[in-house]
């Protein structure tokens, strides 16, 4: 009997001591992964801070070529694409001045439908959405509308918690609130469009070419001429004097005061990184620029 209980109790001493060395091991196993998962989260962060820092280190460098007193060695503002090194990254940097975009604000209804039917809208949905666009940024009585247009009784209607401005877009992205605008449409629009130059019209030099489409409606041919002006070698315009070609700064022309977008991205692996910026040059060295958007 007394063997009995011995081996009875030894047996359960032998399973308390593997239920307890069980749970040691998971323990030990969670925190292993745990360590594991910090140090992965902290790698992650270190790596998006030096891209960051990258990122910013090139739009710099933008602002130091768009500046440049070099003629020849002058960056494009054209939204012409840079490739260069930059801290161990391949970046991609495009300068484009606000003044070849369709200020949002102040661009007529033929062209705003030009625009829409050039990113693949029908007569009749060009028709509503220019309508809304107009109603958002127009002062107006809240309860009337433009024909196609809408009102802000009809955001409600539509669940939405906002309603129409009735002023100035404060930005480009604003424009994805009104009534209708998809996400698809709004990101084929947003190249050419602008709040920065307080301009009804834009500067065919250094327009996008779908920016050129809605200013000639639509005539491929003129914007086309435009855009093979743009790739003349810069050499045959320097022997009869400074270079006014298309998608430059004039050397004549002031830089100061000028609305410029600075878009740069990186590809690190599969993981698509950039950064975009509207910047003001001001022609003072201590700070060479102002930032009107950061994102």
């Amino acid at each position: 009997m007394n063997v009995r209980t011995e081996s009875s109790d030894g047996g359960w001493a032998l399973v308390s001591v593997l239920w307890v060395v069980s749970i040691l091991a998971m323990l030990a196993a969670a925190t292993q992964m745990l360590t594991v998962t910090s140090y992965r989260a902290e790698a992650h962060a270190t790596d998006r801070a030096r891209i960051g820092a990258a990122l910013d280190g090139a739009l710099t460098r933008a602002v130091v070529g768009i500046s440049d007193t070099r003629v020849e060695q002058r960056w494009r503002v054209d939204g012409t694409p840079q490739f260069f090194s930059f801290a161990g990254y391949t970046m991609r940097v495009s300068v484009q001045d606000e003044l070849g975009r369709f200020d949002i604000n102040l661009v007529d209804d033929t062209v705003l439908r030009q625009l829409l039917r050039q990113v693949g809208v029908n007569e009749a949905t060009s028709e509503v959405l220019s309508d809304r666009i107009l109603d958002w940024r127009t002062k107006s009585d809240s309860s009337l509308s433009r024909l196609h247009g809408a009102t802000d009784a009809d955001y409600a209607a539509a669940g939405l918690p906002w309603h129409p401005r009735h002023g100035p877009l404060q930005s480009v992205s604003e424009l994805q609130l009104v009534l209708g605008m998809t996400p698809t449409l709004y990101a084929r629009l947003r190249p050419v469009l602008t709040v920065y130059t307080h301009n009804p019209s834009i500067d065919p030099q250094v327009a996008p070419r779908e920016a050129l489409l809605a200013l000639f409606l639509g005539d491929t041919a003129k914007a086309d001429a435009l855009m093979r002006l743009r790739s003349a070698p810069l050499s045959d315009e320097l022997n009869g004097g400074p270079s006014t070609r298309p998608g430059f700064l004039n050397p004549q022309m002031p830089l100061v005061g000028l609305p410029l977008a600075i878009h740069v991205d990186t590809y690190v692996g599969r993981a698509h990184y950039q950064r975009e910026a509207v910047i003001e040059l001001t022609g003072d060295d201590n700070r060479p620029y102002l930032v009107l958007s950061w994102q």
